[in-house]
């Protein structure tokens, strides 16, 4: 059986990844020394020694890693584990190898860094595309223009940003302008805390009287459909992490209305509709379903463009 010992470094982690094969089977934070098994098999008997003398080799003889030891009746897990590898091995006909060691700074994958993204940036460029001369002057004159629309679009998402600044003191990361597929969508906000992870889409309706209904929302009296185009932002996102992150990932939804004269009802299409003023609210006061690692990891799988980019 081969044992492959990895480090990574990037978006501020260090750690050394194990393998068995291509089956990964954890990892060890080489800031902290604290290991985390991955696979359900757990961690193999050989590994702490071979963990040690990687340490010793690469300057970090000081940091303490003890791999907690499997409970009862999961050795035989293990060994199941390593046995399929092994027969997956024999029906290709590979030869058998020797433990090895490798230590390696693998190439990023991230693609670009969603955390530099600016709050209405996607909206603010899908507005200079559709800006012309003669919508300028419409402007001028008073109209609305389509261009303009996705100006205040992008106004109320940068709202809604600085809200989220006071979430980020209770444990919440934030992502903005999330670009998804190939099509030029984007998701407002993607938020991953301590209550899991919420899409969140932004509608800036200056001085409008918004009702949320059952089916549809009422903005003005004109009926929009933000309950179900919420629900299948945040499916898309469930969807793209989970692949991302090899588990299930559950994503709540949430419409955030902007600059309302008032806002009335609370759902629609199962989606939370609230003004700005809930928001807060709405999201510290939610029951805790993810740890900070947990956080964390998503959070690093959530800021690279490539899992929103699926090839």
């Amino acid at each position: 059986m081969t044992y492959n010992l990895n480090r990574w470094q990037g978006y501020g982690h260090d750690r050394l990844y194990v393998n068995a094969g291509s089956s990964e089977i954890g990892w060890i934070d080489l800031k902290t020394g604290r290991a985390k098994a991955t696979n359900p098999a757990g961690w193999p008997s050989p590994i702490e020694g071979m963990v040690q003398q990687w340490l010793a080799s690469n300057g970090l003889g000081h940091l303490r890693v003890k791999l907690k030891p499997r409970k009862r009746g999961d050795e035989n897990t293990t060994q199941e584990f390593l046995d399929r590898i092994d027969r997956s091995r024999d029906a290709d006909q590979q030869p058998a190898v020797a433990l090895s060691i490798k230590s390696q700074r693998p190439r990023s994958n991230a693609g670009t860094d969603l955390a530099k993204n600016r709050p209405g940036s996607a909206a603010y460029a899908a507005a200079q595309e559709r800006s012309t001369w003669w919508r300028s002057l419409g402007r001028a004159m008073g109209m609305r223009t389509e261009d303009q629309a996705w100006r205040i679009g992008a106004e109320g998402e940068q709202i809604v940003a600085r809200t989220l600044q006071w979430a980020r003191l209770r444990g919440w990361r934030v992502l903005h302008a999330v670009p998804v597929g190939a099509r030029g969508s984007d998701i407002d906000h993607v938020l991953i805390g301590p209550a899991g992870v919420v899409t969140i889409n932004t509608k800036h309706h200056p001085g409008q009287k918004v009702r949320a209904k059952p089916e549809v929302v009422f903005v003005g009296g004109a009926a929009k459909r933000y309950g179900q185009a919420a629900q299948y932002e945040a499916n898309r996102a469930a969807k793209l992490l989970t692949a991302a992150a090899g588990r299930p990932v559950t994503v709540l939804s949430a419409v955030v209305i902007v600059g309302a004269k008032s806002v009335r009802g609370s759902r629609s299409a199962g989606v939370e509709i609230m003004p700005k003023s809930h928001l807060l609210v709405w999201l510290l006061f939610r029951r805790r379903a993810l740890s900070r690692t947990d956080v964390d990891e998503l959070y690093e799988l959530a800021r690279r463009s490539t899992t929103w980019q699926p090839s």
